[in-house]
């Protein structure tokens, strides 16, 4: 039972991961497009570029961390960070 849940997990895991990927990769043709366009890039929008990736694998990594302490029978901590500031 475990295997199967183990393997269930897994392709769901692999799916998230690929559409990380997939952003990072749309990303970076946007970027190729902006350069293509003109000599340089705006600085603004890579970084908004940036933060959507980097938001996408904070996210991820937050649910996995999460779906640890679940499956090792730990209480989570808050998923809220403004919970922590109280």
């Amino acid at each position: 039972m475990k295997e199967d849940e183990s393997a269930d997990g897994g392709e769901d895991w692999k799916s998230k991961y690929n559409d990380l990927r997939s952003i990072v990769s749309d990303k970076w043709n946007e970027v190729d497009t902006m350069q293509q366009d003109s000599a340089t890039v705006d600085a603004s929008k890579l970084v908004l570029m940036l933060h959507e990736i980097y938001s996408k694998a904070f996210t991820l990594q937050r649910e996995a961390s999460h779906e640890d302490y679940v499956r090792l029978g730990s209480t989570p901590p808050p998923t809220n960070r403004t919970e922590d500031l109280d």
